[in-house]
């Protein structure tokens, strides 16, 4: 009896398990399985630009258009950008930057898709603008005026939470801002042209000493790196201060970069010491510390922390996860250091070049500026190859935006919320930032 009453919960148990299994999500498999299921099986054109139609056909799609959960490349398509559709065939626009990749369409948003779907090839279009016209540069504000003239060697760039522009002169000692609702007009928020120095204060009346790579944080605080043994930084309306000092900082032509914790832990690249620092908050005050490369002792080796070697460690940028990019500009790789100062080769090999490929089977030369969007997708200011190139978290290199050969020499970049680039850059014609529209 206790033997036909244990057989019998077993099989119950086994019942309960199969309907559960039956009723859970749907995988790719075999579109057979599923009869009912909407199953794309053409889509045309193959290959379009951001907001031209796209014809899919397919079967049992929903009668009602904006009933379909419609992904290209796993982008969903809004229900205004589906023109028009039938249970046979759906008209969509191509949503801006979706990329290239599978055409899907389901019915239930807790259903993955089943079966094979053709791929679509997004096609981007670029437009690239000058902005931050230099011909008339004020002061932000009501500073005082100084000289000002032709940029000279605009090197770091960043954006703020409102996307107004900033970036730093590294001829003219300069910091400017280009404000996005006046056009990108520029004006001149901290230092002065030709007037070299550390001198803190407001606006013109502070001066910089070869400012390079630059940071802006969520508060809109600007950190600067220049020659000498600190970190500036300049709040909103122009006030310049020092914000870390140490004779352990050698930033000129180097960066800085915070994690993105808010733990206000930053690193500093030193390219006249072949290291990079860690600065930590202690209470209300800092404190800096030795992060990876030999002091002092040039090299491409990786290792740990000081068993690694750089020979111009510049750009720097954090991803989400705590890990550090370093582009190590005269080795032509692109460097990563662990939160535990491990340091690898992630892309790019000792002999400059223009590849694409897997991480040290691509080439750069001389890559500068680096900034990392929150898809933790990886652009790198690539200045002698007149280049904006692209590394995937898994390191796969590709080019972003090129340049036409010998025109300019990126370097700084970075990216905004709609996926455009600013790049200042050094060119036989003049020298200043490019807009470059990605659609």
């Amino acid at each position: 009896m206790k033997r036909n009453k244990i057989r019998d919960g077993f099989i119950l148990f086994a019942c309960m398990f199969f309907i559960v299994i039956s009723s859970c999500k749907k995988d790719d498999s075999d579109s057979d399985d599923c009869p009912n299921c909407p199953s794309v099986t053409a889509i045309s054109p193959a290959q379009a630009h951001a907001y031209e139609n796209l014809t899919i056909t397919g079967i049992n799609f929903s009668s009602d258009p904006q009933s379909n959960i419609i992904k290209i490349n796993g982008v969903l398509v809004d229900a205004d950008s589906i023109v028009s559709g039938n249970q046979n065939q759906i008209i969509v626009k191509v949503p801006k930057g979706c990329g290239s990749g599978a055409v899907t369409v389901d019915l239930d948003a807790e259903l993955t898709h089943f079966g094979t779907s053709p791929l679509f090839t997004y096609i981007y279009r670029y437009t690239v603008v000058e902005i931050g016209d230099v011909h008339s540069v004020p002061p932000c504000g009501s500073t005082p005026d100084c000289f000002t003239m032709n940029y000279i060697e605009p090197r770091g760039i960043a954006l703020d939470a409102s996307e107004n522009v900033y970036f730093s002169d590294f001829g003219l000692n300069c910091i400017f801002k280009l404000d996005k609702n006046d056009g990108y007009s520029p004006c001149m928020l901290a230092g002065c042209a030709f007037s070299p120095g550390n001198s803190n204060g407001t606006g013109t009346n502070a001066s910089f000493n070869d400012p390079s790579f630059i940071y802006v944080d969520n508060s809109n605080s600007i950190f600067v790196a220049e020659n000498g043994s600190a970190i500036r930084t300049i709040n909103p309306v122009g006030n310049v201060s020092n914000w870390f000092s140490s004779n352990d900082l050698n930033p000129v032509n180097g960066g800085i970069a915070f994690t993105r914790d808010n733990s206000g832990t930053a690193y500093v690249t030193n390219p006249g010491l072949y290291n990079i620092s860690k600065i930590i908050r202690i209470g209300s005050g800092f404190a800096i510390s030795h992060f990876a490369g030999a002091t002092g002792v040039p090299g491409n080796a990786d290792g740990q922390d000081s068993s690694a070697t750089f020979l111009s460690p510049n750009g720097i940028a954090t991803d989400a996860s705590g890990n550090v990019y370093i582009t190590d500009s005269e080795n032509n790789l692109i460097r990563k250091i662990t939160p535990s100062g491990v340091v690898t080769t992630f892309a790019g090999s000792l002999t400059p070049g223009f590849t694409n490929g897997q991480g040290t089977s691509s080439a750069f030369n001389d890559p500068q500026g680096i900034f990392i969007d929150s898809k933790s997708d990886i652009y790198i200011a690539d200045k002698n190859n007149g280049a904006i190139r692209k590394i995937t978290p898994a390191g796969l290199v590709s080019t972003a935006y090129q340049f036409t050969i010998g025109t300019l020499e990126p370097h700084g970049v970075t990216k905004d919320s709609q996926g455009n680039f600013y790049v200042t850059y050094r060119s036989f014609a003049g020298n200043g930032i490019k807009k470059i529209i990605v659609e």
